[in-house]
């Protein structure tokens, strides 16, 4: 009998005795939860040395009766005789262990979309009822096989190679594919009984961008070096060097030194349970690291295992091999109870030789779950208010996120008031200084109002089809000055005589993010801008008037400017005569008279006495030690002095010419000026969130508001929460009121009243905003709309259409 087995590998051919051996393993993942390849293994007998200086990946094809059984890629080829050689060869499900995929996170995209990323050059094709269902989690930085079987397991798909080396994605079929009955049974099957699984747990996973930014890495980089990251990451941002490219689990850096940062997704994790049977020992199969397991597939995930793992029941026998495919489902018989069963094949492990024996293991009374009888929770409805919802017809799997309203938002605390200037009293000849007053501190924003708790629920529909639901309203902001804001109500809904309450959940300032939409639900409110603090009003000193300071700012609005500084005089008292001594006659003269005849004068510093001359030996002079009094040429070339009063207890000749003094003409013979009042200027007012603060008094206005502070701004009141459930923001601290200035009193020598500045008033408080109202509550709805099942093409990756070997099209 001719040897029916042949191997094409390039322009070699191996067939009939040139075939010493080999082997064949075919493999099907029932549930895709691990990708395995399928493996070519034969020794061929040659004279051609030249064989081992081979390609690698380099395609051989086998064929068993002149039909091909399928593509694989050559790994190894090993002499082990004088004239034979071993070739190791594995499907295209083998290579992609040889790629590696950076993952990243994935918020909606479709499965044909990832497997372009994850396949790269290796030939596929998608069924097309697979191709556009959405993921939502993330991959690691893993093999591409890996990730890849992440993919089939979470879509519900299993990969086959078709004969043209080409991955084939599809569902398993649930028909009959064959006949394997005892008549192609060798002696030897076995029956095995595993344990029954009376539990099955999937973990769904949710990634939320959330969090604070840390150092990812920090030190010395050469160009294209990439750091990879054990978690995923955003907001990714580097000093030092510069990211060349980057994901969510790796960036690549230009060289340099420096330090790369990034913030953690925070990772939310919840449990979908399926009971099987029970058991006096539990038996639980859990699924915990598959991440593309989310919200949206969770519970059909956990369907596909239950319906795999309630067969226990296997069935290893050697049969006669006739080109049956793992993964299909065949009528076989059981070979102990003598009776026909339906099992799906898991392996072929056949031995090469003129009749193809197999060792095949199959899965008893496993039928595949088809993609139009899973329910993937793709579509989302929100209801508020109060009424009624129909659940579609057929929908199994509904799962509903009971909202409450949010509370109010606190009020903003109002600012403090700024200090008074402190007021100086002096008597005559002297003066007092007053202190300025301080800035008020501004008020403190209020705090956010809570969230609403949230209830998660997957709901189990019976006949009431029905949803009734009322939504909680939300609480009102506090109206004054850290006054709190009211609680929400709850949400409530009920169906088949159940009710579920939002009371019943939790709230955590994080909120309920939706996975679909992204928007972020039962959130904390924002807390409140502070108000500013307002500016010390200014200081007065014996010699110098400052102006005030300005409010401090809120965000980018600024304070109010600090006031300037201010002096008026005032009063009167008569003037005491003063001695003129000169040559053999003596004089007396008052303030402001005229004194004929001298042509010169001068001043003795140390005595502190004025001298006319030329006409006459004349001296004026001083009480105590300073000069009370000077002379002024009248008119150009005149030959008159007018005797005028100084202000200030300098010696000079020229006190116009000294910053800080003044000096007064009095014209009356009799009476002059008293005294001088002088203050610093009023601190400007605090700025808050949204309002400038009021300006420092000015030293022109009306003498009563000299060195007064300004007003602190008013926080203003925030709206109403816009996404349900959420907590009302806090209103915004009002500014605080800014000091009033310091006050100075100076007397003159000849003034015998006790006189008083009065200090500035400092400036009032801005008001604190009132807090926002909390917004209502709602209900979300996840659910599955019913398929129907439409025959198509299967197409490739590009959307085209493929055709078998004979042009024709294949339709699923």
């Amino acid at each position: 009998m001719a040897n029916k087995n042949k191997i094409v590998y390039g322009d070699r051919v191996f067939e009939g005795n040139k075939i010493k051996s080999g082997n064949l393993h075919l493999a099907t993942s029932l549930l895709s939860s691990s990708l395995e390849a399928n493996t070519l293994s034969v020794v061929i007998e040659t004279e051609d040395r030249t064989i081992t200086e081979f390609e690698r990946n380099a395609p051989i094809v086998y064929f068993y009766d002149d039909v091909q059984t399928g593509v694989f890629y050559v790994k190894s080829i090993d002499r082990n005789g004088p004239n034979t050689y071993k070739i190791s060869a594995t499907s295209a499900i083998g290579l992609l262990s040889e790629n590696q995929h950076y993952g990243g996170i994935y918020s909606g995209e479709t499965a044909s979309e990832l497997l372009a990323s994850i396949c790269g050059t290796i030939p596929y094709e998608i069924k097309t009822n697979l191709a556009d269902i959405k993921l939502y989690g993330w991959l690691p930085i893993a093999t591409a096989r890996d990730n890849l079987s992440q993919v089939l397991f979470a879509i519900g798909a299993t990969i086959r190679t078709d004969l043209n080396g080409v991955l084939r994605i599809a569902a398993l079929w649930d028909g009959i594919s064959g006949n394997l009955g005892l008549d192609r049974m060798y002696h030897g099957p076995s029956v095995t009984n595993a344990a029954k699984v009376t539990q099955v747990i999937v973990t769904e996973h949710q990634y939320i961008k959330s969090g604070e930014s840390s150092t990812l890495f920090e030190g010395a980089t050469e160009a294209g070096s990439i750091i990879t990251f054990e978690e995923p990451v955003f907001n990714l941002s580097a000093s030092g060097f510069t990211i060349l490219e980057s994901g969510a689990n790796y960036a690549k850096l230009s060289s340099g030194s420096g330090r790369l940062t990034g913030t953690k997704y925070t990772h939310n994790k919840s449990q979908i349970i399926r009971d099987i049977v029970s058991a006096k020992e539990p038996n639980v199969k859990k699924v915990e690291n598959a991440t593309l397991v989310s919200l949206i597939n969770s519970a059909a995930v956990a369907d596909r295992m239950k319906n795999y793992y309630k067969h226990a029941q296997s069935i290893q026998a050697p049969v006669v091999y006739k080109g049956e495919s793992t993964g299909n489902r065949v009528l076989t018989w059981d070979p102990y109870n003598k009776e026909p069963v339906t099992a799906c094949i898991e392996i072929e492990d056949i031995n090469i030789s003129n009749t193809l024996k197999s060792t095949s293991k199959m899965l008893v009374g496993y039928k595949p779950p088809q993609t139009e009888d899973v329910e993937i929770l793709e579509n989302r409805i929100v209801l508020s208010g109060s009424g009624t919802w129909q659940i579609p017809d057929q929908a199994v799997n509904v799962r509903v996120v009971v909202i409450g309203a949010g509370n109010g938002g606190q009020a903003g605390m109002d600012g403090e008031p700024g200090d008074d200037g402190a007021s100086a009293s002096a008597s005559n000849g002297g003066t007092g200084i007053g202190v300025f007053g301080k800035g008020g501190s501004g008020g403190n924003g209020g705090h956010g109002g809570g969230g609403g708790k949230f209830l998660t629920v997957d709901l189990e529909i019976g006949d009431d089809r029905t949803l009734q639901f009322q939504c909680g309203a939300g609480g009102t902001g506090g109206i004054a000055n850290g006054a709190e804001g009211s609680i929400g109500t709850e949400t409530t809904i009920s169906i088949g005589g159940m009710v579920y309450s939002s009371g019943d959940g939790d709230s955590t300032g994080a909120g309920y993010t939706d996975i679909i939409t992204k928007e972020t639900y039962a959130k904390t409110g924002d807390i409140g801008a502070d108000g500013a603090n307002g500016g010390n009003g200014g200081e007065s000193t014996a010699y110098e008037l400052l102006k005030g300071d300005s409010g401090e700012n809120s965000g980018d609005i600024p304070g109010g400017a600090g006031g300037k500084a201010g002096s008026y005089s005032g009063g009167s008292t008569p003037h005491s005569w003063r001695e003129v001594d000169g040559g053999s006659s003596s004089a007396r003269f008052t303030i402001g008279e005229t004194i004929s005849g001298y042509t010169k004068s001068s001043f003795d510093t140390k005595t502190g006495e004025w001298r006319l001359s030329d006409f006459k030996s004349a001296t004026i002079k001083a009480t105590g030690t300073s000069p009370n009094y000077f002379c002024t040429l009248v008119g150009s070339g005149s030959s008159q002095y007018r005797i005028e009063e100084l202000v200030g207890n300098n010696y000079t000749e020229n006190p116009k010419d000294v910053p800080g003094y003044r000096y007064k003409t009095n014209k009356s013979p009799n009476y002059g000026i008293a005294w001088q009042k002088g203050y610093g200027g009023g601190g400007g007012g605090g700025s808050s969130y949204n309002s400038p603060g009021g300006q420092g008094g000015i030293n022109d206005q009306n003498p009563s508001s000299y060195g007064s502070g300004g007003n602190g701004a008013s926080g203003d009141s925030k709206s109403i929460a816009t996404l349900y459930g959420c907590g009302g923001d806090g209103g915004n601290g009002g500014g605080g009121g800014g000091g009033g200035g310091g006050s100075r009193i100076q007397l003159w020598e000849t003034y015998t009243k006790y006189t008083t500045a009065d200090g500035s008033s400092g400036g009032h408080g801005g008001k604190g905003g009132s807090g926002g109202d909390g917004a209502d509550g709602c209900v979300i709805v996840y659910y599955g709309a019913p398929k129907k099942k439409v025959s198509g093409p299967v197409k490739d990756r590009n959307g085209l259409v493929v055709l078998d070997k004979l042009g024709r099209r294949l339709i699923v």
